[in-house]
C-alpha cells in the first residue's frame, strides 16, 4: 500500500445499536466496458443479455427477492438506454475521466440509511444479497472463498485481474488489491457487492471527504493515478488504513463476472443453470399450495374470495409467476384462515448445486468447538473437538467430524478416562480413522471395542456410548453421521400429544410375541373392536385361533388369517426377531471381503460394505477405493438415498455428476466432503494415480422410505403426486 496508516477511525466503531439492515441498493452501472469492445458502442454493459435477460436484470431480481426495492441506478455510457422509470437514477457527468468510485458517489445523498452497493456487471443469486444482509457488521463484502475455479480456460480476463480481499482468521479484511500475500491469511475474491449499516454509511462519506482533502488530483491514491481514477477497492484499502473493521461476508462461487466477450458466453451459460432452478422452485410451490387447496376442496376463486385477495394474485402464485414475498404472503393467510401447518404448505428451497452440496476443510474448520469432560480427578478438560461437514435442508442426516482429545492406554469398559453420554435421539453411523476405543453400554453391560481406520458401526438412538483415542502420536477421528427416521419426522405430533398419549403407541418391540399382541390390540382399538368381537367373528368363520389370551404365540398362516379380518397386512402385526448385538452394531474392515464395481474385470472401485442394521435396512455405508484416475463416460453410481461423502485419505477424489442433461464436477481434496441428493447420478475417480484415494460413503433414506414407496406406486396418477396441475373438478 502507499498510503500510511492513521491512529483513529472516521467514526466510532460498529455496536449493536449501530447495526441496521440495508433497505435500498444503488448499482454502479455508469462504466463503458470497453474490453466488449463493438458490444457496448450503443449500450450500456448492464443491457448485454444473458438468455435474453438484461444483466441489471438479475441484480434487480436478486433485491427484489430479498424485499429491496428502493433501488438507485447510477448512469453514464448511454444513459438514456437505461430506462427503469420505477427506480431513481443519478447521472455521472463525468464518467469519461473519472472512475467507478466517483460514480458511487455520485449517489451519496443515498447513503443517508443503510445501503447495499454492486457492480453491474456481475449476476448472483439471491442467497448471496441474502448472506450479505445477514451480516451484522456496520461495513462487509461478499468474498468467494473459492474462486480460483471460475478462472480455468478465463484466458481473457486471467487470475491476476481478480480483486482479491486478504482475510484474516476473524472475517476482517485486511487488504484488497491484484496483488496481495497469503502469508498473513486467506485470499479470496471481492466480487463487487457490498454493504454498509446506517453507522457504516456515515463512515464511507466521511472516509470520502477525508480522502478529498488529502490527496489532491496529481497525488496517487493506492493503486489509482488519482482519487478521480480510483476503484472501490482503494476505497476500502483507506478504511482499512484508517483502522475501520471492514469484514466479509464468504460464498462459493455462486455469482459470475461479465468483463470480456469470453464472460458473455460463459455467463450465458451460468445463467442458464443457475437461476433456471429458482423458478422450477416457484413453480413447484405454487403446485404444492394448488394441492393443498384441493385437499380442502377449494379453488383458486373460492380461496381468493375467503382470504381477501384478488383472484389473479392467487393465480400468480399458483402458477409460479409471484414474487417470493408475495407466495409467503399468501401462505401467511392461508394459515391464518385454514387449519393448515406451514410445512404443509411452504417447500423448503434446495440449497444444492445442481443436486450436489461439497463443504470444503476450510469451511470445516472454522465450525470447529472443543467440549469438556471430568476426567478421573474430576477435572474438566478437552474430550472432543467437533467440525460440521457436508449437508443439507433436504437431507435428514447431520455428519460431523469429532477428533477424540481423551486419550487412554487400555480397552477397559469402565476406563475412568472414558466418559460415556447419555445416548441422543438420533441413529448414528460412525466411521473410524486411526486407533480410537469405541464404548457402548447395553443394559448393564460396558462393552469398548478396538477400532481402526475403515471400521464403522452403528448406534441404536439413547443407547450410551462415548470414544477415545488410544495413542497421542496417532491422528484419530471418527466421522459420525446422526440421522432421524420416521419417529423425528413424527416429533411435532409427539410433542403436541404428551406422554400420556403418546406413549399408547408403544409396544415390545424386544419380545416379538408380545410385540405381536400389542399390535393386535392397537389395530382393534382402530376398528372399535374387542378380542371378544374378533374371536366371535373367528368361530363364526371357523377359523381355529384363540385371541382371548394375550400371551398366545402365532403362525405366520394365523397372522395371515388376523391380518384379514383387521383390515391390515400381515406385515402389521408382525414384529421381527432382532438379536441383541444389533442394537449397537460393529462393522471390522479387516473381517469385510470387499466387492470389486462394477464388474471385477472393469473394476472402478473396491467397495467394502460397512455397519448393517435390520431395523434400520436402507441405512447403507461403504469404504470406497477409487482404483481409475478417469472419469467414466457416464456417472456410473446412483440409489434412492441421500448420499454423504467424506474423502478421508491423503488424495483427491474428482466428484463427477449429472442432472438435467448437464455435467459438473468437483474436487474433493482430503478433508472435503459431499452431500448428493438420491438419483443423481455421479461418479468418483482419483486425481493421482500413484495416491491410495478413499472415502467413506453413507446412505440414508429421507421422508420417502419404503412404506412410501409402496404407498406412492398403488396410485392412479403419479405425475400430479409431485406437480399438481389441475383442480379437483373440471366445472
Amino acid at each position: 500500500m502507499t498510503t500510511s496508516r492513521t491512529q483513529a477511525p472516521v467514526t466510532a466503531p460498529e455496536t449493536p445499536e449501530t447495526l441496521s439492515k440495508a433497505h435500498r441498493a444503488i448499482i454502479i452501472a455508469a462504466g463503458k466496458g470497453a474490453r466488449l469492445g463493438a458490444m457496448t458502442e450503443t449500450l450500456p454493459k448492464c443491457l448485454l443479455k444473458l438468455n435474453n435477460k438484461p444483466i441489471l436484470e438479475y441484480q434487480l431480481k436478486a433485491f427484489w427477492q430479498n424485499g429491496i426495492s428502493d433501488i438507485a441506478i447510477i448512469k453514464g455510457h448511454q444513459a438514456d438506454k437505461i430506462l427503469y422509470p420505477e427506480f431513481k437514477t443519478y447521472m455521472n457527468e463525468d464518467y469519461h475521466n473519472n472512475n467507478i468510485l466517483c460514480s458511487l458517489m455520485s449517489a451519496a445523498d443515498e447513503m443517508d440509511e443503510a445501503f447495499v452497493a454492486s457492480y453491474s456487471d456481475i449476476v448472483y443469486t439471491p442467497d448471496v444479497v441474502t448472506a450479505l444482509l445477514a451480516s451484522p457488521h456496520d461495513i462487509a463484502v461478499v468474498v468467494d472463498m473459492d474462486w480460483r475455479g471460475k478462472y480455468a480456460g478465463r484466458t481473457q480476463h486471467p487470475e491476476s485481474e481478480a480483486e482479491k480481499a486478504l482475510v484474516s482468521d476473524g472475517g476482517v479484511i485486511r487488504e484488497f488489491g491484484k496483488i496481495v500475500s497469503s502469508e498473513e491469511g486467506t485470499v479470496g475474491e471481492f466480487i463487487g457487492l457490498f454493504k454498509c449499516s446506517k453507522a457504516g454509511a456515515k463512515i464511507f462519506r466521511e472516509a470520502f471527504e477525508r480522502a478529498q482533502k488529502e490527496f489532491p488530483l496529481d497525488k496517487p491514491f493506492y493503486t489509482a493515478a488519482s482519487l478521480q481514477k480510483a476503484y472501490i477497492t482503494d476505497m476500502l484499502n483507506y478504511l482499512v488504513d484508517l483502522g475501520v473493521k471492514i469484514h466479509y461476508v464468504p460464498i462459493q462461487q455462486n455469482w459470475f463476472e461479465i468483463d470480456t466477450e469470453q464472460d458473455l458466453q460463459r455467463a450465458e451459460i451460468w445463467t442458464r443453470q443457475n437461476f433456471s432452478v429458482n423458478r422450477e422452485f416457484l413453480r413447484a410451490q405454487g403446485q404444492r399450495i394448488l394441492s393443498e387447496l384441493n385437499d380442502f376442496k377449494r379453488t383458486v376463486a373460492s380461496c381468493a374470495t375467503e382470504l381477501g385477495w384478488p383472484e389473479a394474485d392467487v393465480q400468480q402464485v399458483i402458477d409460479g409467476d409471484a414474487a417470493p414475498a408475495q407466495v409467503k404472503a399468501l401462505i401467511d393467510a392461508m394459515c391464518a384462515m385454514y387449519p393448515v401447518n406451514r410445512a404443509d404448505l411452504e417447500l423448503g428451497e434446495d440449497d444444492t448445486r445442481h443436486g450436489v452440496k461439497v463443504m470444503k476443510l476450510a469451511e470445516s474448520k472454522k465450525t470447529a468447538r472443543v467440549f469438556k469432560r471430568r476426567n478421573r480427578n474430576g477435572e474438566l478438560t478437552p474430550y472432543y473437538e467437533y467440525r460440521d461437514t457436508a449437508t443439507s435442508r433436504l437431507s435428514s442426516f447431520r455428519p460431523e467430524w469429532i477428533k477424540e482429545l481423551r486419550v487412554v492406554d487400555d480397552l477397559d469398559p469402565k476406563n475412568p478416562d472414558a466418559i460415556y453420554n447419555n445416548g441422543h435421539f438420533m441413529h448414528q453411523v460412525t466411521f473410524f480413522v486411526g486407533p480410537v476405543n469405541f464404548y457402548y453400554k447395553i443394559g448393564e453391560q460396558y462393552i469398548c471395542e478396538e477400532m481402526n481406520t475403515g471400521d464403522s458401526n452403528y448406534i441404536t438412538p439413547y443407547f450410551p456410548h462415548s470414544f477415545t483415542a488410544r495413542n497421542a502420536e496417532e491422528e484419530a477421528y471418527i466421522v459420525a453421521v446422526t440421522f432421524g427416521g420416521d419417529v423425528r419426522r413424527s416429533l411435532d405430533e409427539l410433542y403436541r400429544m404428551g406422554k400420556t398419549r403418546a406413549s399408547q403407541y408403544l409396544v415390545n418391540s424386544r419380545n416379538p410375541q408380545q410385540g405381536t399382541q400389542g399390535l393386535i390390540d392397537y389395530h382393534l382399538k382402530n376398528e372399535w373392536l374387542t378380542r371378544e368381537h374378533l374371536q366371535a367373528q373367528l368361530d363364526n368363520a371357523g377359523e381355529k385361533i384363540n385371541v382371548l389370551e394375550s400371551t398366545q404365540a402365532y403362525s405366520p398362516e394365523q397372522l395371515a388369517v388376523l391380518a384379514q379380518f383387521l383390515n391390515v397386512e400381515a406385515a402389521d402385526l408382525a414384529m421381527p426377531t432382532y438379536r441383541a448385538e444389533e442394537e449397537v452394531v460393529v462393522r471390522k474392515i479387516a473381517e469385510t471381503e470387499p466387492v470389486q464395481y462394477p464388474t471385477a474385470k472393469n473394476a472402478r472401485y473396491t467397495i467394502w460394505p460397512g455397519s448393517r442394521c435390520r431395523r434400520m435396512p436402507l441405512v447403507k455405508d461403504f469404504t470406497v477405493q477409487l482404483l481409475t484416475d478417469n472419469a467414466p463416460e457416464a456417472p456410473d453410481l446412483s440409489n434412492g438415498l441421500h448420499s454423504y461423502l467424506y474423502n478421508f485419505s491423503k488424495g483427491n477424489a474428482v466428484l463427477t455428476w449429472q442432472l438435467n442433461g448437464q455435467q459438473y464436477s468437483d474436487v474433493l481434496a482430503p478433508g472435503d466432503s459431499a452431500y448428493v441428493q438420491p438419483f443423481v447420478n455421479f461418479s468418483l475417480h482419483k486425481e493421482d494415480t500413484n495416491t491410495d484415494t478413499r472415502l467413506f460413503v453413507v446412505g440414508i433414506p429421507g421422508s420417502i422410505n419404503m412404506s412410501v414407496q409402496r404407498e406412492m406406486s398403488a396410485f392412479a396418477a403419479f405425475d400430479r403426486v409431485v406437480s399438481e396441475d389441475k383442480c379437483w373438478f373440471t366445472a
